[in-house]
């Protein structure tokens, strides 16, 4: 068996990894095994293995040690070495009888998250007997694991248990494996295959639409975002353990990871994310011992069906195979990890992480470089003495880029970078989600977002004040296999001293239309300050109905903006999904309104049956509740508008707010012949302000 296994510092026998404490964090836990932990601003803590002939070495001081950032030597302010877990003697007692135990001491916490990324079931049988015996042999006190992204714990029973549970459903929600992984591989051989018969001229028989259009380009393309949206993970993973105190290891079971030019930059700010927060990737490829010669790309099977034959290129499926392992392996190299390939026990990786936990020293230093401009820091750690050590380290790290330095692509990968791991609310967004159909009968999602334009600090007393911003949105179907939705837009609005005059305060305004296919969605979007990087984030959800089905409704739409019709305006496809009874209604980010304003509501009935006209003929049955009591004497005026020969019937109501209280309220639609249905109301709360 030829089984290559990597350092991640290779032949180094100085293995460093580095985090920067920029916020105050305690952790405390009733165990003496873990100590306490304090960061102070601006600390930056430095993992240093040292070793001779492959033993560590311990026993040194901080004076041993010579730490340069950037050629400049820098005061090493701490230092601690981390033992073997010592072995000590307990007294216990039990049954009225003492005896005594012996029981390993860790000096401080370490941190494990299992990342099963692995599509194949064999490769996720593989994968999970290693990890089934690192808990049953190998888990060490003063281990604490996250396995398919749940709660760290100690607890090897719950562990065990979470295991089976993923066993039994590995590719189920929760389950800790993302879904491009099912699309990667299919995309990789895919595009293999459209260039070599391209080229060929024989794919004319098999499938028109894979080479037109330039679907060459696309799927490359496709190949290149899975890639950018694993590293983001792997980015909001290192964030999120940023602040966990100890050893931090991320062990990423994965078949292959590619390097695709377009993404090194990405992978360089997840190297020195990882790098400045002390966390190590340990990495595996869950394809094993495998034969390239014979391996039939997945891809080829969904076309075999269709008439074309599988021809093996053994030189290209190597050199593919080559390539899909150089991201575990440089993930892993720059981080102070480790790598595994070329071999069908995945409990190789584990192994590593156990014996790196342990047997290191922590070097603790203030920079006297305070500045965060991006710029790369070199940093060169040696010993002093002239020993037989030899000593290695990575380069360095990057500061952190302000946002008005970045270039467009940095400032667009640092947005979704930030999207993955801020929950802000700086920015206070207001967003509001709609479904109606689209002429052919599609849902279509409505999407209205608003920012306070006094959240971008502008001056109100200021002749003309500019707001630039951008905004990145992520639209997720959670019953789907599909990848995520990404959309991204840059806004801008100019002010003057009249828009704060007037009773409505400005704000900054996007709308969009995104087509969908019914089912559950969380979407999730993000508004950044071009200038400042102030940026807010905003989480939603939604169910998609199908409304191609029989008499099924709209979404409820309740808004102040309403405006007549022009077929000729340039927004006419718009405003023609829009528009009732010769007006467009236009959806508002919020549902809030001042006392005065009038307020639309509009909803429409798909698909309509001959009950539904009859019963539409009747009118509206519609209430406003106040809390549970209903509003009296409110005049709603408007009625159904019945359109048999599209088999719609779109309602268009209004209500004036002068004679209502300030408060929330609940407008109620009743849908037509709703005795009969199972969701028989539309409703929507909203709120008058005085």
């Amino acid at each position: 068996m030829d089984v290559k296994i990597k350092r991640g510092l290779a032949k180094a026998v100085l293995i460093f990894s580095l985090v920067i404490i920029s916020g105050a964090f305690c952790f405390s836990q009733e165990s003496s095994q873990i100590n306490h932990f304090k960061a102070e601003v601006n600390l930056v803590q430095v993992e240093v293995r040292v070793t001779e002939d492959g033993k560590p070495v311990s026993g040194l001081e901080a004076e041993d040690f010579q730490l340069k950032e950037n050629g400049r030597e820098q005061k090493i302010s701490f230092l601690s070495y981390v033992e073997k877990p010592a072995k000590v003697v307990l007294a216990k007692e039990q049954e009225g009888k003492l005896f005594s135990t012996q029981q390993e001491i860790r000096q401080e916490p370490s941190w494990v998250y299992l990342l099963p990324e692995v599509s194949d079931p064999l490769e996720f049988r593989r994968t999970a007997e290693a990890i089934r015996k690192f808990i049953n042999q190998e888990f060490q006190p003063g281990f604490y694991v996250s396995l398919g992204g749940l709660p760290y714990t100690d607890n090897k029973d719950l562990l065990l248990y979470t295991l089976d549970r993923l066993e039994n459903k590995p590719y189920g929600q929760g389950s800790g494996i993302s879904p491009e992984i099912l699309h990667l591989q299919w995309l990789e051989d895919l595009r293999r295959m459209v260039q070599l018969e391209t080229s060929r001229g024989l794919f004319n028989s098999i499938d028109d639409d894979l080479t037109r259009n330039g679907n060459v380009k696309y799927v490359a393309r496709q190949i290149v975002f899975y890639g950018q949206l694993a590293i983001f993970r792997y980015m909001d993973l290192v964030e999120r353990m940023a602040l966990l105190p100890g050893k931090k290891s991320i062990v990423l079971f994965r078949s292959g990871l590619r390097m695709d030019r377009e993404n090194i930059p990405l992978m360089d700010r997840l190297l020195a994310a990882a790098a400045r927060n002390r966390v190590s990737f340990y990495t595996a490829d869950a394809r094993g011992l495998t034969d390239s010669s014979h391996d039939q790309p997945s891809g080829t099977m969904a076309l075999a069906a269709r008439g074309y034959k599988y021809k093996a290129d053994p030189m290209y499926d190597s050199r593919r195979h080559q390539e899909s392992e150089e991201g575990l392996i440089h993930l892993a190299e720059n981080t102070g990890g480790q790598v595994v390939l070329n071999s069908n026990d995945m409990g190789d990786i584990l192994a590593r992480v156990v014996e790196d936990s342990y047997s290191y020293y922590l070097l603790s230093y203030y920079p006297e470089n305070i500045s965060s401009q991006g710029k790369f820091r070199k940093l060169d750690i040696s010993l002093r003495s002239k020993n037989v050590c030899k000593v290695s380290s990575v380069k360095g790290y990057y500061e952190r880029k302000p946002v008005d330095r970045q270039s467009s692509n940095e400032r667009l990968l640092s947005l979704k970078e930030t999207m993955q791991t801020s929950l802000s609310k700086a920015l206070r967004i207001s967003a509001e989600p709609e479904v109606i159909a689209d002429p052919e009968g599609n849902p279509l999602l409505c999407l209205s977002v608003a920012v306070p334009a006094e959240d971008f600090g502008v001056d109100k007393n200021s002749k003309k004040s500019v707001i630039e911003a951008e905004l990145l949105l992520q639209v997720v179907n959670n019953y789907s296999l599909q990848m995520p939705l990404y959309t991204d837009s840059e806004l801008k609005r100019t002010l003057t001293r009249k828009d704060f005059a007037n009773r409505e305060k400005p704000s900054l305004n996007y709308q969009t239309m995104l087509s969908l296919a019914p089912g559950y969605y969380q979407l999730k979007g993000i508004v950044r300050d071009k200038k400042t990087g102030i940026h807010g984030v905003w989480l939603s959800s939604l169910t998609v109905r199908d409304l191609k089905a029989e008499s099924v409704p709209s979404s409820l739409i309740l808004t102040k903006y309403a405006a007549q019709y022009n077929p000729e305006a340039k927004d006419n496809q718009v405003s023609r999904i829009l528009a009732a009874g010769g007006y467009v209604y236009y959806p508002q980010a919020d549902h809030k309104f001042r006392k005065g304003d009038s307020v639309y509501a509009v909803f429409q009935v798909y698909n309509a049956t001959p009950e539904d006209f009859e019963w539409a003929a009747r009118g509206a049955q519609v209430g406003l509740l106040k809390g549970n009591q209903p509003v009296k004497g409110l005049k709603i005026y408007g009625k159904p508008i019945p359109d048999r020969e599209a088999g719609l019937i779109r309602y268009v109501l209004m209500f004036e707010t002068s004679e209502l209280e300030p408060g929330e309220y609940t407008f109620l639609a009743m849908l037509p012949n709703y005795p009969s249905r199972v969701e028989k109301q539309l409703d929507e709360q909203f709120f008058i302000n005085p």
